[in-house]
């Protein structure tokens, strides 16, 4: 008798607990709570021109949305090269050239909307992973710390494209003679210059992008026997390449995830003359050396699978979780892939072609 009381006792307390949980408000303070992924909160900022003048929106990851837009004061006359947003996110780098033809890169902080200072020259900026460094690319190749930004290092040849190592240690640039060209950023000279041989051609190279521990490099290449435009990845120490992926004409984007583990890319084909690249923005894996998966851009807004993006720019979140691309050739479109459910989550078009998107660009480090 005494164990069919405590038996039932215990069945009581149980039923109890289990209608006290499937009652109760989530809320309360005895209710465990249920896991939540951490909320991405960066902002994307996406250079454009309207009625005359270069603005600036941002775009902010938590609101899924264009948040607000800044008027950089710089009109149509001048020519925007790039536009980097500083490793911790405080000031915007924009280079231009202005009516006169001056070459400027100006510091505009984003706390107090305003300019802070310039320096003469422009082009193509690169902002290193840990924010130490920035790379300036046009006639010649300049580096100065991102700190001060003090003068560093200068190297008097042409690149098309660069990018510093994961840890900032080197810097990779491809340059108008098709050589990849390696800086050691601790002595401030010239690593090692090489060119990439296959299948009897010296391909011209226009971007390159090293793997985390710098065995690979990715090459968008154009072989001119073929007139082809192909991505490969290099072994340096091998003299071998690995992956072959054909691409369509002209030239994209090419950016590695801030986790080293995936390199994305853009195929945005010949904007100009009007020839499709597949409108994709794809994936390969860094370990295996393969594709790993596409979002087809231009199927999700047309319904056609190489029409109506040509993806170009890319930026991607310091967390990994969000890649945005934005349309080349000022086509006022950008779209915002979750890189965790690998799926569009918005997607814009400016149907009354009010804008054209130049530039795009996202912080390097995590908050």
């Amino acid at each position: 008798m005494i164990k069919l009381k405590l038996y039932r006792s215990i069945l009581v307390a149980a039923l109890g607990a289990l209608v006290f949980t499937l009652s109760c408000d989530r809320d309360c303070p005895v209710c465990p709570k249920p896991p939540t992924e951490p909320i991405s909160d960066y902002n994307f900022y996406i250079s454009y021109f309207n009625e005359g003048q270069y603005y600036v929106y941002i775009y902010n990851t938590k609101a899924l949305n264009i948040v607000d837009s800044i008027s950089l004061g710089i009109s149509l006359t001048s020519h925007l090269y790039d536009m980097k947003v500083t490793a911790d996110g405080s000031n915007l780098l924009i280079a231009y050239s202005d009516s006169l033809y001056q070459e400027i890169l100006a510091v505009y902080d984003l706390g107090n909307r305003d300019f802070i200072s310039s320096k003469a020259i422009a082009g193509q900026i690169e902002i290193s992973n840990t924010g130490a460094y920035i790379a300036i690319m046009n006639d010649s190749l300049t580096f100065f710390n991102a700190q001060n930004f003090d003068f560093l290092y200068s190297d008097h040849i042409a690149p098309l494209g660069g990018r510093f190592s994961y840890d900032d240690s080197r810097f990779y640039a491809v340059d108008s003679v098709n050589q990849i060209r390696i800086y050691d950023m601790t002595t401030r000279s010239m690593y090692d210059t090489m060119r990439y041989n296959a299948f009897l051609q010296n391909p011209e190279l226009h971007l390159c992008q090293p793997i985390p521990d710098e065995s690979r490099i990715y090459l968008w290449a154009y072989f001119p026997g073929w007139q082809e435009f192909v991505l490969v990845s290099y072994d340096i120490s091998r003299d071998s390449t690995g992956l072959f992926y054909p691409l369509g004409p002209g030239v994209g984007d090419l950016e590695l995830t801030p986790d080293g583990s995936t390199v994305i890319f853009t195929d945005p084909g010949d904007v100009a003359h009007d020839e499709f690249g597949s409108d994709n923005i794809s994936f390969i894996g860094v370990s295996s050396d393969r594709l790993l998966w596409s979002a087809p851009a231009g199927w999700a807004i047309t319904g056609w699978t190489r029409y109506g993006f040509h993806p170009g720019p890319l930026a991607i979140t310091p967390d990994n979780r969000y890649v945005m691309a934005i349309g080349q050739g000022g086509y006022p479109i950008y779209a915002l892939v979750d890189l965790q459910q690998r799926r569009f989550v918005d997607i814009n078009i400016d149907h009354f072609m009010k804008t054209a998107f130049e530039q795009i660009t996202c912080q390097k480090m995590s908050k």
